[in-house]
């Protein structure tokens, strides 16, 4: 609504008429009557240069500015250029009488005047640069080629350069004849946007393909330590998933590395979904965590088949293009230095609706005690089942060893307990995060280098758990002879995440017993003096007594311990190292040879300590007590148990292309050739080591694991055999590549590119080894047609583009197997089927159609784009059914379609100028998704899932059993069962046919986007981002509707609002609970429509606060730039559509406890010399 209201000011602001009638007027006079009637316009001109002119006659009526300027200028040896809401006036042929040199100030050959020229930061003419000398008020325009020309007696004398959209520039004269200008991010007024694609770059008029480009101030607008973080709710299209893992890739193939994000929705279900992400022209592998963000100067995001096509069979979920920072010619050495402090608050652990009071929970418990439910472990002597403290005090009241007195006594203590505060008072903590960067980049005319270090240190959610991370860039290019130029790159990085995770924490579903999951509601984890307290888990009390007695270890399980023991280690190094050797051939044509070697290692540590309960535990299980002698005799060793992982990335790239560009006239014509291979070689290695001995690093070996043992308290079991696997993945690529364009007046715009990959991966056949991939678009520039009369817009392209993109799954084609560890018991070597063969097995495919519309009004007021796309999946992996008389089930095939659509919109508008800058962004996407063709049959499992994959539907489409209420007489929930109410629980399970179902819609939002506002006065700027999400649906969990079950983890607030007695079905919609279990009607319950909730909702994400100092002091410091900011992020839901309180990004059914993203306040610095 705001852009649009501005849209409609600029509108009036800039429809304009001009009325003006003079005779024999000289020209300036004509300027200032124009000025008047063209607000919005301001004029730039040499004053000298006007006094040349000839007088002007016109009679204009109602006339636009455009005619009205074509007119007043007939005939005049002067003319005039409109760029970014200013006219500029310059004379029609001005050259210098000589070249200037590039160093000092040289006069011109009369000696009458001084001459300059003002460039940008890539050596480009600014033409229409204010040149003002300080002081006199007198001011200058560069012409078309940049120059400029001032009196020689200004020799000396202070000038001001300036250019709509750059920062301003002081020099004095005749120090320079050269001014370059960096463009000035912190305005709308530069366009300059160029697309990089990983193998070219193009300027944004001559692109036609979809993409979002983010540069280094909108990408550092966000503080976080993570590279992807930062392109949430700045970047239309994309969408967080929120299936992102922070666990790390546990094998050779990649199992684990979920982005978490998606690029116009997935067209895919079984390859990966995760868009390629490429950093500095190569695909990066790996753990992205190695990269820090500071090093990063743009991301582009590519988005339909002519983007990201040249990417070939890797690009079918887009492309996220990242750059790093390079230094620059001729450039004086910059030094530049950031830090902030980033801290965010600790879980919410009071606001989880996964939990139920101690009062409830014991009333519980006494429930099911009556109904003897316990009595089986209480006079188990076999294998010693521990019981909660109730239940043992509920078993002495009833033996009568405690009154009833002492027993209300003793449960009133329990009941006003609640374990989330000794949670929230021992483990949990505020998140500290910690980032230092330095760095320092410069170049003369033969050499440019950066040089870089980063250092973050961060301390955890919950205590011992932390991480650090050290990186070092080296960049340089270096110009060789004339023609050949050499860049080199160095990225090394070492991280080291401790704790990481941690099974003790709040909600996880630890096993204490076969009747009790999770810790009681009213469990201590400390005394009042902070001394871990032990919690009942494994047998009872009595018997672990019994056990330490005889000389066995300590048998309690004290949680807050296990986390003072905890001692895991997961350490990331990676190197990259990339060569570009570029040769000049000719002005158009150049060639280029790249290589790029990744080397990434990550190794994990897990030290169990002695003292820790999984060593005990192992230790008393298999210890054997001789009576006869009464000794204990330990068979497990009782030092430690280490767990040690490494993989080993190694990822080779070579690349040689072709570079052709040339101008000639109207036509412009650029293109590429080329060929890469690329090799990807992991390994991965696996060890456990048991009575592991820390000081020497050695372990016991040959112990026994081919027999079996007794173990306590009852039975007989095998020493677990330690782990020692070794893993391996090699996949190789070949491509050929080629991407042409032609451009004819800056007005119509013509591409088109193929390429053809091939890999190991598909080798049964050979016309499936390799793949062609192609696309084609087309851009026409409406506003520069001779018959466009459009005032109002400056800009209006049309543009669209056709192509495939493709996708890689990890199925090979040929039979294969893996082996696995040998059994104790069995003296072969077992292996498991990975996949039936299918000689026919091939690339995914994605075609992609684009259509787009790119405007902007005058002074770019407003500007955006609006892009309709659709995208189709098509020969998708599945697993096809077969005949089981063939050994298998399935096999994997390409028969499965997806179509995906939408739109996307980019709205920009300018709201005010001048010391009070004001700045609005509208993203806004709609997407959807249908899934065409699948031959796997939903089942009554399936279909309740999460990915539903129902023919006709979306893939995540969400599926519930109408709720037809609760039985007035028992409180059952009531279901539909062939157009009747039933508690037939087993007959509405089954009937589980898509049409006997409710379809809700996504799981996925159908809208998203974002609406971020920008202001700026003086040397204050100030920046909010609102981010919302509409059209998408979750299922939100409930209580158990059995007794047993919540006590085994199926805990939930709801509990509080069960039906109870008759009448309670008009004021809840929460089944009663009942014993003995009816699982099925638990089933229906959770997976009911009466569960399902919309997920629409309007979140504030963040807001930044900064000032740039400028004073007396900073410039005694010689320093450039001096600004200190904060940052305030995950500030709540400013409007959701359900009604429960719940933050639908942070939901999950799949999970025991979910927290919502935790508020954070960040404050930094960033300083340059």
């Amino acid at each position: 609504m705001l852009a649009m209201f501005c849209f409609f000011l600029s509108n009036r602001s800039y429809a304009q008429q001009i009325t003006l009638t003079v005779k024999k007027e000289k020209l300036v006079n004509v300027i200032k009557q124009l000025r008047k009637q063209s607000k919005g316009y301001d004029f730039a001109f040499n004053a000298a240069i006007l006094e040349r002119s000839n007088p002007v006659t016109v009679s204009l009526s109602a006339t636009s500015l455009e005619k009205a300027l074509t007119e007043i200028f007939k005939g005049q040896p002067l003319t005039y250029d409109i760029s970014n809401g200013t006219i500029m006036i310059r004379e029609k042929e001005v050259k210098p009488t000589k070249e200037p040199e590039e160093k000092g100030l040289k006069e011109s050959i009369n000696q009458q005047t001084i001459q300059g020229r003002v460039l940008n930061d890539k050596v480009q003419p600014l033409s229409g640069s204010s040149i003002t000398i300080k002081n006199t008020g007198l001011q200058y325009i560069t012409d078309k080629d940049g120059y400029f020309e001032i009196p020689t007696r200004y020799r000396d004398s202070i000038i001001i350069i300036s250019f709509i959209g750059y920062e301003t520039k002081e020099v004095t004269t005749p120090h320079t004849t050269q001014v370059i200008l960096a463009q000035n991010r912190a305005t709308l007024g530069f366009v300059d946007v160029v697309v990089n694609t990983g193998y070219q770059s193009l300027p944004k008029e001559r692109a036609t393909g979809s993409f979002v480009v983010i540069d280094s101030s909108l990408f550092n607008r966000k503080v976080s330590t993570n590279i992807l973080d930062r392109l949430d709710g700045v970047t239309s299209g994309l969408i967080f998933n929120g299936l992102a893992y922070n666990t790390p890739i546990n094998t050779p193939t990649g199992a684990g590395k979920n982005l978490g994000i998606n690029i116009r929705g997935e067209n895919t279900i079984n390859a990966a979904t995760d868009p390629l992400i490429v950093i500095d022209n190569f695909p990066y592998e790996g753990n992205l965590s190695a990269i820090n963000p500071n090093d990063i100067e743009s991301v582009t995001v590519l988005k339909d088949a002519a983007a990201a096509s040249i990417w070939g069979a890797k690009a079918g979920n887009g492309v996220i293009v990242i750059n790093t920072k390079k230094g620059k010619y001729n450039t004086p050495v910059k030094i530049s230095f950031s830090t902030n402090l980033n801290v965010i608050s600790k879980p919410d652990l009071f606001n989880n609706d996964r939990y139920i009071s101690s009062q409830d929970y014991i009333d519980i418990e006494k429930r099911l005690f009556d109904n003897k439910y316990f009595d089986q472990d209480l006079s188990n002597t076999v294998t010693f089942p521990p019981v909660s403290p109730v239940v043992e005090l509920l078993s002495k009241h009833r033996e009568n060893i405690i009154s009833d007195q002492e027993l209300e006594k003793q449960l009133i203590l329990y009941r006003d307990r609640d374990i989330r505060s000794d949670y929230d008072k021992y483990i949990y903590q505020t998140q500290v995060n910690r980032q230092y960067h330095l760095s320092i980049n410069g170049g003369n005319d033969k050499h440019s280098f950066f040089l870089s270090a980063g250092q973050d240190n961060n301390r955890g959610n919950f205590i011992g758990k932390k991480d650090s991370r050290s990186t070092l860039t080296l960049g340089h290019i270096a110009r060789l002879i004339k023609g050949l130029t050499l860049s080199s790159n160095l990225l090394y990085s070492k991280s080291t995440i401790k704790n990481e995770f941690n099974e003790n924490l709040y909600g996880q579903l630890v096993s204490l017993s076969g009747n009790y999951t999770g810790l009681f509601p009213y469990a201590q984890l400390a005394d009042d003096q902070g001394n871990p307290l032990s919690i009942a888990r494994g047998t009872t009390d009595a018997y672990k007594k019994s056990l330490e007695s005889k000389g066995f270890k300590d048998w309690n399980y004290k949680p807050f311990q296990e986390f003072l023991l905890a001692d895991a280690t997961r350490a990331i190094s990676d190197l990259t190292l990339r060569f570009n050797l570029e040769y000049k051939i000719s002005d158009p044509l150049k060639v280029n040879i790249l290589y790029q070697h990744q080397n990434q290692v990550i190794n994990g540590r897990n030290y169990q300590s002695p003292e820790s309960y999984y060593v005990r535990n192992m230790v008393n299980t298999f210890a054997q007590y001789n009576q006869q002698t009464m000794s204990t005799k330990f068979i497990f060793p009782q030092g430690a148990v280490l767990n040690m992982n490494t993989y080993n990335w190694n990822v080779n790239n070579f690349r040689g292309q072709l570079n052709y560009d040339r101008k000639f006239g109207v036509h412009t014509v650029t293109g590429i050739l080329g060929a890469e291979v690329r090799e990807i070689n992991v390994e991965g290695w696996s060890r456990t080591s048991y009575g592991y001995d820390d000081q020497f690093g050695t372990g016991v070996p040959n112990l026994n694991y081919s027999d079996a043992f007794p173990t306590n308290p009852g039975g007989a079991s095998y020493i677990p055999a330690p782990t020692g696997d070794v893993y391996g993945n090699l996949d190789r690529f070949i491509s050929y590549y080629t991407n042409l364009a032609y451009c004819y007046s800056d007005r119509y715009t013509l591409n088109f590119s193929a390429r053809k990959d091939g890999s190991n991966l598909f080798g049964a056949n050979v016309n499936n080894r390799f793949t062609p991939l192609w696309s084609t678009g087309i851009g026409w520039n409406v506003a520069k047609e001779e018959f466009y009369d459009m005032p109002l817009f400056t800009l209006l392209k049309i543009r669209g583009t056709f192509g495939y993109n493709g996708n890689i799954g990890n199925t090979p084609a040929q039979l294969t197997a893996r082996y696995l560890p040998i059994y104790p018991e069995s003296p072969f070597l077992p292996a498991t089927i990975i996949s039936a063969p299918n000689p026919e097995l091939k690339w995914e495919k994605i075609k992609n159609i684009n259509v787009g519309l790119d405007f902007a009004t005058k002074a770019n007021v407003i500007s955006g784009t609006l892009e309709w796309y659709r995208k189709e999946g098509i020969d998708l992996l599945q697993p096809t059914p077969i005949a089981s008389q063939t050994g298998f089930t399935s096999f994997t095939g390409n028969y499965a379609n997806v179509r995906t659509q939408g739109i996307d919109l980019t709205l920009n508008s300018i709201n005010t100028r001048g010391k009070f800058l004001w700045k609005t962004t509208l993203l806004y996407s709609h997407l959807k998704d249908k899934l065409t063709s699948y031959d796997v049959k939903p089942t009554s499992s399936s279909i309740l899932l999460d990915r539903s994959l129902v023919v006709g539907k979306s893939m995540y489409g969400l599926f519930s059993y109408e709720w037809k209420g609760l039985d007035p007489a028992t409180g059952d929930p009531l279901g539909n069962l062939n157009g009747v109410a039933s508690k037939d629980y087993t007959a509405i399970i089954n009937n589980y046919q898509p049409d006997s179902l409710i379809y809700h819609g996504s799981f996925r939002p159908s809208s998203f986007g974002a609406l971020r506002n920008e202001f700026s006065f003086k040397n204050f700027s100030l920046s909010a981002n609102i981010t919302f999400k509409f059209g998408h649906y979750f299922r939100r969990t409930s209580t158990s509707l059995n007794y047993t079950s919540i006590l085994q983890g199926r805990q939930n607030s709801d509990y509080e609002q069960r039906w109870q007695k008759p009448g309670d079905e008009l004021i809840t919609s929460v089944p009663s609970v009942i014993y003995p279990d009816n699982s099925q009607r638990a089933q229906f319950y959770q997976y009911s429509s009466v569960l399902v909730e919309s997920a629409s909702h309007i979140r504030l994400q963040d807001v930044r606060f900064s000032y740039l100092i400028n004073n007396s002091f900073i410039k005694r410091m010689k320093l450039q730039n001096f600004q200190l900011y904060a940052y305030a992020s995950n500030l709540g839901i400013l409007w959701r559509k359900n009604k429960h309180n719940i933050d639908p990004d942070a939901y999950s059914s799949l999970t025991n406890t979910i927290f919502s993203a935790p508020f954070s306040l960040a404050f930094g610095l960033n300083l340059t010399l």
